[in-house]
C-alpha cells in the first residue's frame, strides 16, 4: 500500500490575495471556479461548496438517504469529531461506532465491516492527522453489500492512497476549509464525488434548503467570495506544486 501524507499547514494572506479576491465580490463566479479547481486538484468530476465540512457531510447523507430508502445506519469510528453524529441525527439517521487502529488512530477496517448490517446506509472512514485510512477491504465489502462510502478527508486534503487523492476513492468525500486546515478559506467546506447521481441530488438538496432559509451554502456570502476564495486558490496552487 502506497501512502503519501499531507502535513497540516497554513498560508499567509498577502496583498495580491486581497486584490485578486475583490474580483469575486459580485456574483458567484468565484465559487464555481473554486469548485472546478478543487475538483481538478482532488481528481473528481464534481466538487460542491458548502458552509463547512459538517454541512457537506450532512448534504451527502440526505442524498444517500434518498437513494437508499429504508436504510438508516451510518458507521463512524469511535475516535472522531463529535459533530459527525450531530449531522447524522439531523438527517434522521442512526450512528453506529466502530473501533480505531492504535498506531494511526484511523478506522479499523475489520471493526467497521463487522458493524455493517442490512440497514447500513453508509460508512465514514476518517483520514486522521493527514494519514490516509486503509480502504481496500472496506470498499470491496461495501460494493458487495451496496453500501455507500463517504471519506472524511477534512484533515488530509492532498494526501494520497495508492496514487489517488483522498476524497476521490469512495462514493464521496468531504473537506473542511476552516482556519487551521491544509486548504483554508477561513470557513467553508467542499463535497467531492465522481457519482453523477449523488452530485445532482446534493445540488438539488442544497438549492431547496437554501430557498427554505437553511444555511447549506454559506459560501455564497461576500467574504468567502473574495478574500477567502483567493486564499483557498493560493493554497490549492501550493499543494498541487508539492505533489
Amino acid at each position: 500500500m502506497n501512502i503519501s501524507k499531507q502535513p497540516t499547514t497554513a498560508v499567509p494572506l498577502k496583498f495580491q490575495h486581497i486584490f485578486s479576491g475583490l474580483r469575486c465580490i459580485v456574483g458567484k463566479s468565484g465559487i464555481k471556479k473554486f469548485e472546478s479547481a478543487f475538483a481538478d486538484f482532488i481528481g473528481t468530476r464534481h466538487a460542491i461548496a458548502a458552509g463547512n465540512g459538517t454541512t457537506a457531510f450532512y448534504a451527502s447523507l440526505l442524498a444517500m438517504k434518498e437513494a437508499r430508502p429504508g436504510r438508516d445506519e451510518v458507521i463512524i469510528p469511535a475516535y472522531t469529531v463529535p459533530v459527525l453524529s450531530l449531522a447524522i441525527n439531523m438527517a434522521g439517521l442512526k450512528t453506529k461506532l466502530c473501533d480505531i487502529q492504535r498506531d494511526t488512530f484511523n478506522t479499523e477496517s475489520d471493526s467497521m465491516i463487522s458493524a455493517m448490517t442490512d440497514k447500513t446506509l453508509t460508512v465514514v472512514p476518517v483520514h486522521m492527522f493527514g494519514f490516509p485510512c486503509a480502504l481496500e477491504k472496506i470498499l470491496s465489502t461495501c460494493k458487495e453489500r451496496d453500501i455507500f462510502v463517504i471519506e472524511d478527508a477534512c484533515q488530509a486534503p492532498g494526501a494520497k492512497l495508492n496514487g489517488k487523492r483522498v476524497g476521490s476513492i469512495g462514493d464521496a468525500g468531504f473537506f473542511s476549509l476552516c482556519k487551521g486546515k491544509n486548504i483554508t478559506t477561513f470557513h467553508g467546506g467542499v463535497l467531492t464525488t465522481d457519482n453523477d447521481m449523488l452530485a445532482v441530488k446534493i445540488r438539488s438538496i442544497s438549492s431547496r434548503r437554501k430557498a427554505a432559509g437553511a444555511e447549506l451554502a454559506a459560501c455564497s456570502n461576500a467574504c468567502c467570495r473574495s478574500l477567502s476564495l483567493s486564499k483557498g486558490f493560493e493554497k490549492l496552487k501550493l499543494n498541487a506544486a508539492k505533489s
